[in-house]
């Protein structure tokens, strides 16, 4: 049986309108077929960051426990990475904590957003400035949820190249599956090898205190603003975060930005890296407002100099604002 054994309790399955509309029959029929006597409660928010507000948080808070929930209760989160994070954020919070389960349906949850406990929600300061370390106790992953393409689906599928780019940085091994790998083909292989990698970093350090983990931060600062400011997929914006390291503070720029556009191009990503940048103090003041701040006076960075080498390093905030003006 796929999902644990809870006591004859209550499941809570958390979903956005999207995954519920394609997928509710196939989740019902392979998932939930073996509990039919547990009662099972739904939840369903809209789809993308928007699910990930103060306000969702407590429809679905108020809305879960009027249904008499209780510690043995479990969450089963079913979507992409924002419904991870707020499902996950949900269940580290509801009676002080309930477990519950992650059932990605997107390649960027699969092999980033659902591994390593991190839960969150969004404010108006920021992404993900609200959040907590609850792992969930289980991480299915099925790969027919990336067989039936809609145009979101395509979308989704595309931008977790930001991801995959990231990890082909961090890691030489997987950097030699991605470069070699047709446009638009995601082995088993490739998303084992990411899931791998990331699982192996987080359990080094799983809080975030001894600085290891860190480094699954590559592109993150300035991806966040870019994602901010331009309303853009989160993949797609890693993917500019990563070339906006790469040009500004990369030591051996010229040979890994040949490395990046060479990944870009095979996979056909141009696209992804046509925006027209504007508003400079906006997206400097999302810049600052990032959570990996390390002072007054620095923002911390992971910039990667030779492939499967990263490295963590303070840079002042004057250098980071020349840096931007640069750019725009």
């Amino acid at each position: 049986m796929i999902i644990p054994n809870i006591r004859n309790n209550k499941i809570i399955i958390i979903s956005d309108s999207n995954v519920w509309k394609l997928y509710k029959n196939y989740i019902l029929k392979k998932f939930l077929n073996s509990i039919a006597k547990t009662e099972v409660i739904t939840w369903i928010g809209p789809q993308g960051e928007k699910i990930k507000s103060i306000k969702n948080y407590e429809l679905a808070s108020n809305y879960i426990l009027s249904k008499n929930i209780n510690r043995n209760s479990l969450i089963i989160a079913i979507g992409g990475g924002a419904v991870s994070d707020f499902a996950g954020f949900l269940a580290s919070t509801l009676l002080r904590g309930i477990r519950w389960i992650a059932i990605p349906t997107t390649l960027l949850a699969m092999i980033d957003a659902s591994i390593g406990g991190k839960t969150a929600i969004n404010v108006g300061a920021g992404k993900n400035l609200i959040g907590t370390f609850y792992p969930p106790i289980k991480i299915i992953i099925d790969t027919n949820f990336l067989k039936s393409f809609t145009s979101n689906k395509i979308i989704d599928y595309q931008t977790a190249y930001g991801e995959l780019i990231k990890y082909a940085f961090l890691d030489e091994k997987i950097y030699k599956i991605l470069i070699r790998q047709k446009p638009n083909i995601i082995t088993n292989k490739l998303i084992h090898k990411c899931i791998d990698y990331k699982n192996k970093i987080v359990k080094k350090d799983p809080y975030e205190k001894k600085g290891i983990r860190f480094i699954l931060n590559y592109g993150h600062t300035f991806g966040h603003a870019f994602e901010k400011q331009y309303n853009i997929p989160h993949g797609q914006a890693v993917l500019l975060g990563i070339e906006f390291i790469l040009k500004h503070f990369t030591k051996n720029k010229t040979l890994l930005e040949t490395k990046f556009y060479n990944l870009i191009k095979l996979h056909n990503l141009q696209n992804l890296l046509e925006i027209k940048k504007r508003n400079i103090n906006q997206f400097l003041d999302f810049v600052l407002k990032d959570k990996k701040r390390s002072s007054s006076k620095y923002i911390k960075l992971v910039v990667i100099n030779k492939i499967g080498s990263a490295q963590v390093v303070n840079v002042t905030l004057n250098t980071v604002m020349e840096k931007i003006k640069n750019e725009y």
